[in-house]
């Protein structure tokens, strides 16, 4: 279940961003309990009330860090403001799972996700994976609910008891939430099944009081009586929204589609795509194609293959590529990979397969089978009529490698043994080409063989003009989010790689880079988190005492309270005297204790501390899991960095590049992908000369800022060398300190100041990335360089000074502001 960087990023954004959320929510439940015994006016009660409402564009500014920062209102059926956030990832980036992980950090036990898709076929899909009880997102639902998950369609029966004790999710479809579509109306529909939600018709008191607490119903016409509908059920428990892929939209329908969406009213929508809408979506997270690539999610580039023969010839070339990939797997992966080529005809349905020149499914097997001698089990055809994959797990050892299709693939289908893609007709649709391309770029077991035939994928197809075919392919991968990746499409002659070298001056240099060293009986290596971090922490002393007031929670013992939206999440109706479940808890915090014996006496002892009776603390167990969640992470984290320094005082722990065979060394060259635009030149228009390896191109940078930066360096008056450390993953130098994940600095540079030498590390950071993590990478960056220059110790010849920075772009736009000209300026005036 272990997420990458970014996507745990992306999470952490979330929570960031949440938190401030729930806070405000939490502040405004208080002030509203107090007004309710207090002695003012009504005028009076009703005026602080509305002054205290949470303002979501406030939030959101306060989380940007930027007053100017704009905000996209919805609003649901009662005219509450609807809490929204989008996440942009591009197509491959594994938005199902970062969803699943938004929905663990939310850690809502029970209650009711309505996960919106936009076609049948991601339907299929997405239903697959939460009913799968081994997939890390049912994984990830099961341990937030205490396995208590229920998959739903939208005309099962949905009960209050299912939704005092389960967490239920219902899949719906992008084309349901829309007024005109008739299997959607059915959810506005009065029904008896329904029933138990709403109070007796005949009950006046009850249906006033019902009417009051729950507006913006659906009402029945003839009786002013809220319908017996599944909508009224979801405004009533105010769902947690999951808008998957919502870039398959039309922009021209999307803002009545996105009131579709809030008419169901939700009490937060969480939106995932590849191109979101900026005029509707508050984007929260930007997942950039080379973050997918860094982490082997994608394969490292798309190779075209252009043909001005037939379709027959085209195939031909198509299939000697694919038997040399075959070749390639079996003597060079360390894992079973099976390529699989996709080929894409005019026609599929066997009553059109009459002879003319449009290419149909059967002309295409028969081509493979009987001239090129492919064995028939190695062939299949998937359309609406033949579907020959059903059943077929093609992750497994199976004969298929050869899969023929229209338009069935398109979405909704995953095989990262999928490697080519050969297209038979004219190309005309650049939709279905770009839907299909999707279907190649995922890399078999997220990790990079190291062999280029095996690491990159294929398209062939017929066309005279390959800049073009290449231009359209990169204009497409653009829409699925790829914005960042100009040349990640590439003729077949076209360099795989290219090869950045010293500059001659630098290329007899010794670098040899500090690095974070543990004592392993007689030697050292790297330090590791688990073995020498986790492992040392005395469990048995870590105690969260944190009494609990019960103004900081609601008084409805009988509903649990919706933090979010400060409304009961249960019907009225008595749900009994409820107790938590110490095995819910325990999952809940599995990820910050291993062991599972030590996590129950935690709990034990917070749930003792808290003073609180069990069916509050049941009823409160969103908030006091956070609460606990938090307390035990500040205190790892300071167990962490406790033994980290006494580490380093007590010597067995060290920062420096004296030890033999563990010092990070600085190759002489090394290889990245191609790039074809601009050098990377200073504000005097010349190229970079300081820069330790040459080529630099722009887009080898993630920023703008970064670029600035870079020039910045390049005109600095004592610097002797820079360089921009790569994408991580990449063998790239890093950086470790108390918590798990690795520190990658942006740059490093080598001053010399008064003829004493300056290594500066340096991390470049937005300002509303001044966040906790920044914190303690500003912590890890200080203790290390104190523990380096404590020995003065060496990087090449002679001694040195260590100094670590983070940076913050508007400070680097100072700068530009105070050296307008670009003159040549001394280390200690240089950020």
């Amino acid at each position: 279940m272990t997420l990458k960087v970014y996507q745990q990023e992306v999470v952490d954004e979330f929570n960031k961003w949440y938190r401030l959320l729930k806070k405000h929510r939490r502040n405004y439940e208080k002030i509203k309990s107090e007004m309710s015994s207090s002695n003012l006016s009504n005028n009076a009660k009703k005026a602080v009330l509305e002054s205290s409402k949470t303002d979501l564009k406030k939030i959101w500014r306060k989380y940007k860090k930027n007053d100017n920062e704009v905000y996209h209102n919805r609003v649901g059926p009662n005219e509450e403001p609807i809490p929204h956030v989008c996440i942009m990832a591009p197509t491959g980036g594994g938005k199902t799972r970062m969803a699943g992980a938004i929905l663990k950090a939310i850690g809502k036990p029970h209650g009711l996700v309505l996960w919106i898709v936009p076609s049948k076929a991601i339907m299929e899909q997405t239903v697959s994976i939460l009913k799968d009880k081994e997939h890390p997102v049912r994984r990830m639902l099961d341990i937030v609910s205490g396995d208590g998950v229920e998959i739903l369609k939208k005309d099962d029966v949905v009960s209050i008891d299912k939704l005092a004790n389960g967490l239920c999710v219902i899949p719906l479809m992008v084309q349901g939430t829309n007024r005109t579509d008739k299997e959607f109306l059915k959810i506005y529909r009065d029904s008896g099944a329904n029933a138990e939600f709403f109070p007796p018709v005949d009950d006046k008191i009850a249906q006033d009081v019902f009417q009051k607490k729950y507006s913006g119903l659906e009402m029945n016409a003839a009786t002013n009586m809220p319908r017996f509908s599944l909508v009224n059920v979801f405004r009533m428990y105010r769902p947690t929204i999951i808008l998957d892929e919502s870039h398959k939209v039309p922009s021209k329908n999307f803002g009545k589609w996105a009131e579709s969406i809030n008419q169901l009213g939700p009490g937060l929508v969480v939106e995932l795509s590849a191109t979101p809408n900026e005029r509707e979506s508050n984007i929260l997270r930007k997942v950039t194609g080379s973050e997918l690539r860094a982490e082997s999610m994608i394969k490292k580039r798309v190779v075209v293959n252009t043909s001005k023969s037939n379709w027959k010839g085209v195939l031909d070339q198509a299939v000697t590529r694919l038997k040399k990939l075959e070749c390639d797997a079996r003597r060079y992966a360390d894992n079973y990979i099976r390529p699989i080529m996709i080929i894409r005809v005019e026609l599929t349905d066997p009553k059109l397969h009459k002879p003319n020149n449009r290419v149909h499914a059967f002309d295409a097997r028969d081509y493979l089978v009987e001239i090129l001698g492919i064995p028939p089990e190695h062939v299949a055809i998937k359309s609406a009529v033949t579907d020959e994959l059903k059943g077929k797990n093609l992750m497994k050892r199976s004969s298929v490698r050869y899969i023929i299709t229209k338009n069935a693939l398109m979405e909704g289908w995953d095989c990262p043994f999928a490697y080519m893609l050969v297209i038979l007709d004219n190309l005309t649709s650049q939709r279905a080409l770009t839907q299909l391309l999707g279907r190649i770029l995922r890399q078999p077991y997220i990790k990079y063989t190291n062999v280029d035939s095996l690491d990159n994928c294929y398209v062939y197809c017929i066309s005279e003009d390959v800049h073009t075919v290449i231009q359209m392919i990169q204009k497409q991968l653009n829409k699925e989010g790829f914005t960042d990746m100009r040349n990640y499409t590439q003729h077949q002659d076209s360099p795989a790689k290219r090869t950045n070298k010293r500059r001659s001056k630098y290329s007899s240099l010794t670098i040899r880079l500090p690095t974070v060293l543990h004592k392993d009986g007689q030697g050292w290596s790297d330090i590791d988190y688990n073995r020498h971090i986790l492992y040392r922490i005395k469990w048995k002393h870590i105690v969260v005492k944190r009494p609990i007031k019960m103004g900081r929670l609601g008084h409805d013992t009988e509903a649990q309270i919706d933090i979010v939206t400060g409304k009961s999440e249960f019907s009225s109706k008595n749900i009994g005297s409820k107790k938590p479940k110490l095995s819910r808890w325990t999952a809940v915090v599995s990820e910050l204790v291993p062991n599972a014996w030590q996590a129950a006496r935690i709990i034990k002892q917070f749930w003792k501390h808290t003073g609180l009776k069990d069916d509050v603390i049941y009823t409160n167990e969103d908030y006091l899991q956070e609460t606990l969640l938090d307390e035990l992470k500040n205190r790892i984290i300071e167990k962490s960095s406790d033994i980290f320094k006494d580490g380093i005082e007590n010597k067995i722990i060290r920062f420096d590049v004296q030890t033999s065979g563990t010092a990070f060394k600085m190759n002489g060259e090394y290889t990245i992908l191609p790039d074809d635009g601009d050098l990377l030149k200073t504000r005097d228009a010349k190229e970079v000369q300081l820069s330790l390896f040459r080529p630099i191109y722009k887009e080898d940078f993630d920023s703008e800022p970064e670029r600035s930066f870079a020039k910045y360096l390049d005109e600095a008056k004592a610097i002797e060398w820079w360089h921009r450390v790569a994408a991580r993953g990449q063998g790239e130098y890093y950086l470790r300190g108390w918590q798990k994940h690795r520190i990658y600095p942006d740059f490093i540079a080598l001053f010399n100041n008064d003829n004493q030498r300056v290594l500066r590390i340096y991390e470049i950071k937005g300002r509303h990335l001044d966040n906790d993590d920044t914190k303690y990478k500003k912590s890890v960056l200080k203790t290390l360089e104190n523990a380096f220059n404590a020995g003065m110790l060496s990087v090449q010849d002679g001694s040195i000074k260590g100094e670590f920075r983070i940076l913050f772009t508007d400070e680097i736009e100072r700068y530009k502001n105070k050296n307008p000209r670009g003159e040549k300026v001394r280390a200690q005036n240089f950020p």
